[in-house]
């Protein structure tokens, strides 16, 4: 019997009670084992949809987490590039307050020295720079009418003369009238030797030279020094210094027409003087 399919027997003679046990607790455990197996399936079915949904949630994990990598490196950059505009942005209003104070001191007339050291100062302060000088020439005489130094190393300038200067990168300035950028560390070919020597023993590193011009008139130079361990200077620096020379190149012709102006004003009140005294004199003699 067990040989075909059977699970359970009860012997002869049959009692009734025991019949009826036996097949209720056959059918408990048939009716048992039924729900175990629909448990089975839908566990078996709840793990495969969880699975899926686990899959699912991963792939949205990795893709978000790639997400956030791509936006830190998007933000690394733009910080990155904010951080350069804004260093751009500093640099740019120290050059705009700078030439502000230098536009006013040029307004004033009648000191030019205050005004050149005016000058100076701003552009030692804006680009930033270790020394600046503002030299002025002559040429017909070969001479230097004003040196003006500034900056924080301004103790390391030295007056030089008017051929020293003409060797170097301020007569090369001055003969192709357009600025000069000598990088620190390499020798520079506009330099003469004994220029070269003198940029070696001040600690010149990089500079930047421009001339100073009013209109067509040549009036000198406007020079920007760093020390061999400071920073290069860059084409934006040339710029500020262009526009520093230029407010320059206006108060020495302001002072030139102050001055000439004043000259006019005393020898027209010595003339007028001297009339008043002929008149006086002339009549005098008639009565």
């Amino acid at each position: 019997g067990f040989e075909v399919g059977g699970v359970d027997y009860i012997t002869k003679p049959f009692q009734q009670e025991v019949v009826l046990a036996r097949v209720i607790a056959h059918l408990r455990i048939q009716a048992l084992t039924r729900k175990l197996k629909n448990a089975k399936e839908t566990l078996e079915r709840q793990v495969a949809e969880r699975t899926v949904e686990l899959a699912q949630v991963n792939r949205e994990l990795r893709d978000e987490i790639a997400e956030h990598k791509r936006t830190v490196e998007a933000l690394r950059k733009s910080e990155a590039r904010h951080r350069r505009l804004f260093e751009r942005t500093q640099a740019a209003v120290a050059g705009t307050q700078a030439l502000y104070r230098v536009t006013r001191s040029v307004s004033a007339f009648g000191n030019l020295p205050h005004a050149l050291q005016t000058v100076v100062d701003a552009v030692a302060e804006a680009l930033p720079a270790d020394r600046v000088t503002l030299i002025t020439f002559d040429l017909d005489t070969r001479q230097v009418t004003y040196f003006v130094k500034g900056g924080p190393g301004a103790s390391y300038v030295v007056h030089v003369s008017f051929d020293e200067l003409w060797n170097g990168l301020s007569g090369w300035v001055l003969r192709e009238m357009k600025p000069a950028l000598s990088p620190k560390g390499v020798p520079d070919p506009r330099e003469a030797p004994e220029v070269q020597r003198r940029r070696a023993e001040t600690n010149c590193g990089a500079i930047i030279v421009v001339p100073l011009c009013y209109r067509d008139k040549t009036l000198g130079t406007l020079t920007a020094i760093n020390c061999l361990d400071e920073r290069d200077f860059r084409q934006r620096d040339i710029k500020l210094m262009v526009s520093m020379a230029n407010q320059a190149a206006v108060a020495i012709e302001n002072a030139r027409l102050y001055d000439a102006a004043q000259q006019e004003i005393t020898e027209r009140k010595q003339a007028e003087e001297a009339l008043r005294l002929s008149e006086e004199k002339y009549r005098a003699l008639v009565e």
